[in-house]
């Protein structure tokens, strides 16, 4: 518990809190401190501020202070002089006589005058200026011994004990909010790890509601969106190892029944039996041969041998072996290009394969007579190819499934053409390999166009 996420959040706001909070404490102490001794040496002055008047017209009367030196009579006489209410109602004089005559006289030089002075006892030092500010001397007085130097000592303390208080106060505080922020914070972080835990446990339905629009709350969607990702995925996988059985499962029934119908002399074992077993030999040959490409397609560019290759060249050069093809299947094949450069960075294998895959396509489902139409043109760093082919058609709701492994629309491509729903598939992950783009839509020409683009070589 004590190395969970909250709990370290929770020890660090406070320590933080508790540092500013010490440090703040500590100046506001240091600045009390000075400016509280400013404001009594500023009290003290005007308190002495007559016998301070008093002590600079003697000095000019009398050209110094030596008049004083060894004089205490004079000295009285100068304090009796300076507070004439002194001895006549004590009471009403806050400085108390003896505080008076505990007094020291310094001159300007800091030779002692009037009075004894004590090195184990603090002294604080007053001027005595003339009118044009020049210092006379100073006059210096005990602090601990003043009249109301114990209801200042009272006043710190009871400020010091106040600021203890509010330290206490403000711990208590940074101490609450810590668990509140500290909570804030963990509580989506468990939400986010106990979803992964179930993700990783093989429970990929989770859902993680965090409406904040901070980096927790992206991180949530971001999490959410990899289980709906992996849920999704495991539909698909489980899907596409049910089509495969279902692929393989209908030529190998019928390889067998086969078999078992010449064993048991049901049937005759002639050419066209034989012509029947090797066409669905063939099949499921053709079949694990595409998902060996689909595989082989889907390992990722680095798998990739690219090189700047002319496509229109290899274009006219991989369909001119389809032209036999074509005739005996009466599709009308039409070719044209635009622009001037046509290099681009691309596998020369893959797209030749690429190319076959779409030719395939085109032969397994365009009725005859059909048509096929060819488009090649420069699109700013890429180059776009449109392969255009005549009915039948597919429905635009179609369209985005196409691509999809296995997938066959089923008023055009059925099994008895031969192909395994794979060829698109194949086209999609080598486009995508190449930082491209494929689509599909309705042809002009009543069947289906699939544009895609390719990068175009950098030439130096």
């Amino acid at each position: 518990m004590f190395y969970s996420l909250r709990t370290k959040l929770f020890l660090s706001i406070l320590f933080i809190n508790t540092l500013l909070i010490a440090t703040v404490l500590w100046l506001n102490s240091t600045s009390f401190n000075q400016n509280f001794a400013d404001y009594v040496n500023k009290q003290e002055a005007r308190r002495l501020q007559p016998l301070l008047e008093s002590l600079a017209a003697y000095n000019q009367r009398n050209q110094g202070w030596q008049a004083l030196q060894n004089n205490p009579k004079q000295w009285v006489a100068l304090i009796n002089l300076s507070y004439p209410t002194l001895m006549n109602d004590r009471r009403r004089f806050s400085p108390r006589p003896p505080y008076l005559e505990r007094l020291l006289l310094k001159s300007e030089q800091g030779e002692l005058i009037v009075g004894r002075e004590d090195p184990n006892k603090r002294f604080v030092w007053v001027p005595i200026t003339n009118d044009a500010s020049d210092t006379l001397g100073y006059i210096g007085y005990q602090p601990n011994e003043r009249l109301d130097a114990q209801v200042d000592n009272i006043f710190r303390a009871q400020y010091k004990e106040q600021i203890r208080w509010i330290a206490v106060a403000l711990l208590i505080t940074s101490a609450v909010f810590a668990i509140f922020i500290s909570g804030v914070i963990a509580r989506p972080l468990r939400k986010v790890s106990t979803a992964l835990a179930e993700m990783a446990a093989g429970n990929y339905h989770q859902t993680i509601t965090h409406n904040s629009q901070d980096e927790l709350g992206q991180l949530a969607q971001d999490v959410k969106q990899l289980a709906d990702t992996l849920q999704e995925n495991q539909k698909s996988r489980s899907q596409w190892v049910t089509d495969i059985a279902h692929e393989l499962r209908t030529p190998i029934a019928v390889l067998l029944a086969d078999i078992e119908s010449a064993q048991d002399g049901i049937r005759e074992t002639n050419e066209d039996w034989l012509k029947s077993l090797q066409w669905q030999a063939e099949r499921m040959g053709r079949l694990v041969n595409d998902l060996n490409e689909l595989s082989g397609s889907e390992v990722g560019a680095l798998q990739y041998k690219k090189a700047p290759v002319d496509l229109k060249q290899l274009m006219f050069a991989s369909l001119e072996q389809y032209s036999s093809r074509l005739n005996e299947s009466n599709i009308k094949l039409s070719m044209s290009t635009k622009g001037k450069n046509f290099l681009a960075f691309i596998d020369e294998q893959r797209i030749e394969q690429l190319f076959s895959n779409l030719m395939q396509n085109t032969l397994r489902y365009t009725d005859s007579p059909g048509q096929l139409s060819l488009q090649l043109l420069e699109q700013d760093s890429m180059l776009l190819l449109t392969w255009s082919d005549s009915s039948p058609g597919v429905a635009e709701t179609e369209f985005p499934k196409l691509f999809d492994r296995l997938y066959r629309v089923d008023s055009s491509r059925n099994r008895k053409t031969g192909g395994s729903g794979l060829g698109l598939a194949i086209v999609k992950n080598i486009v995508h390999a190449h930082q491209g783009t494929v689509v599909a839509k309705s042809s002009e020409l009543g069947g289906v166009t699939i544009e895609l683009t390719l990068p175009k070589a950098i030439q130096e």
